[in-house]
């Protein structure tokens, strides 16, 4: 894979090889996917892997960046059920690039964003009626640190604020919840202590939470409802 190493990409591929945590995501989402779906902010295609698995035929992989857009293309350049497009989804012309789709599904992007308020309401369109937009985002901004900074965040999210952006776009809430409680208190610490992302410490973090507390800690949260996490995931319908 020819991309500039930055910390957000030592992340992105860190994050491909964390099965369990991806496919703890995807069991938190799935009664919601349907359709033709679309992944707004493909990055390397991790998610777009785990939909693939798990049954979607009909894929819609966008990014704004053109080395993973060049990337994605030679990834799944055999498979004739999925479309990569290159678009900015916070720009009207998104519209004009992307079909509209059952299902969008969206993670880690939208805090990357400046202007997030405008790309929901750009996604919202286009959804078909009936459609759900999926928005898997950082949880509190009190916790955004040298961390969030270095890899690109602009914010991170609460609950209610970001349902209120969901529903100024038009959309019907009809799911939202805190996730991965252990990783906050991780979060933290890492600001806490002023930590900035290396790709061995990013590489060692994400290893051994995905081998060592995803596996038996994602069961058990699967089992009561979460006073806050390190991450909120909110549901809208069209």
């Amino acid at each position: 894979m020819n991309l500039t190493t930055s910390p957000l990409t030592a992340g992105l591929v860190a994050t491909q090889k964390a099965d369990n945590y991806n496919h703890w995501i995807w069991r938190h989402i799935k009664s919601h996917v349907s359709g033709v779906v679309m992944e707004a902010g493909s990055g390397l295609g991790t998610i777009a892997d785990v939909l693939l698995e798990s049954g979607s035929r009909h894929l819609v992989l966008c990014d704004n960046d053109r080395r993973y857009i060049s990337y994605l293309r030679r990834k799944y350049a055999t498979h004739k059920n999925i479309l990569v497009v290159n678009a900015d989804i916070s720009s009207p012309t998104a519209l004009h690039k992307l079909p509209r789709v059952n299902t969008i599904v969206t993670i880690n992007t939208l805090e990357h964003i400046q202007k997030d308020s405008q790309a929901i309401v750009q996604l919202a369109k286009i959804l078909k009626p009936g459609g759900k937009l999926i928005v898997f985002v950082p949880a509190f901004n009190f916790l955004m640190g040298n961390w969030d900074r270095s890899i690109g965040h602009f914010r991170r999210y609460s609950k209610s604020g970001l349902e209120q952006k969901l529903i100024t776009a038009g959309l019907q809430i009809v799911s939202s919840s805190y996730f991965n409680l252990p990783g906050f208190f991780g979060w933290w610490l890492n600001k806490f202590l002023g930590r900035t992302p290396s790709d061995s410490l990013v590489k060692a973090q994400i290893s051994l939470y995905d081998q060592l507390i995803v596996p038996w800690w994602s069961r058990l949260e699967e089992l009561f409802t979460l006073p806050f996490g390190q991450s909120v995931i909110v549901v809208g319908r069209k």
